[in-house]
């Protein structure tokens, strides 16, 4: 079952079935694009110039989200329960830009890329993964960058790169066995806590 919404801001897509894929393209920015899926091995991928708003909800197994933004003013949320997830989110551009990725569920991956001149706007990415066997890489580059990140479970891996003026990591990791790789360039301030048994820093 498809069925599609075209809104006079955006567009909103629903699709229940198996192997669905979607993908919006929206020139120029400003717009907002919403997409639900729910079942396996689901394609997700929405490409904005000029700014705007993503949503996107999936919920299975071997499902793909792709998120690309171009412009001032971006903002993504991304959301997948299940195993064996995958999210990429590149914003670039003038910036601020907000990319806020959730995750539920064992061996799920979410990588992502904000970058934006000196000086245009703060970088802001908000991480929350529960499950095992997480990974998480996460890049900003800009003249203020911020990631507030969190993993739950055992055998999770994150690895940050910020680089730029006015730096900030806040990172908790609650289980056994995790690895966190952090690196900053320019003015930083790091809070990195992990509860738990061998953990690796």
């Amino acid at each position: 079952m498809i069925f599609t919404l075209v809104l006079l801001a955006g567009i909103t897509m629903s699709n229940a079935a198996p192997a669905d894929q979607t993908s919006v393209d929206q020139i120029p920015g400003g717009g907002s694009a919403t997409i639900y899926q729910s079942g396996s091995d689901n394609t997700a991928s929405v490409k904005q110039r000029g700014g705007g708003t993503v949503l996107t909800v999936q919920r299975g197994a071997g499902n793909q989200t792709s998120v690309t933004e171009d412009g001032a003013g971006a903002s993504a949320a991304t959301w997948q329960s299940g195993t064996a997830n995958e999210i990429d989110v590149g914003q670039s551009g003038a910036g601020p830009s907000v990319a806020t990725v959730s995750q539920t569920g064992a061996s799920n991956a979410a990588s992502i890329s904000q970058s934006s001149c000196p000086g245009c706007g703060l970088n802001v990415a908000q991480v929350s993964q529960m499950g095992f066997g997480d990974v998480a890489n996460l890049s900003q580059n800009g003249g203020g960058n911020m990631a507030l990140e969190t993993q739950y479970g055992s055998k999770d891996t994150e690895v940050v790169s910020q680089t730029g003026q006015g730096n900030y990591l806040s990172y908790t990791q609650y289980g056994n066995n995790l690895s966190i790789g952090v690196n900053q360039t320019g003015g930083a301030a790091v809070s990195v806590v992990q509860y738990g048994a061998a953990l690796h820093h």
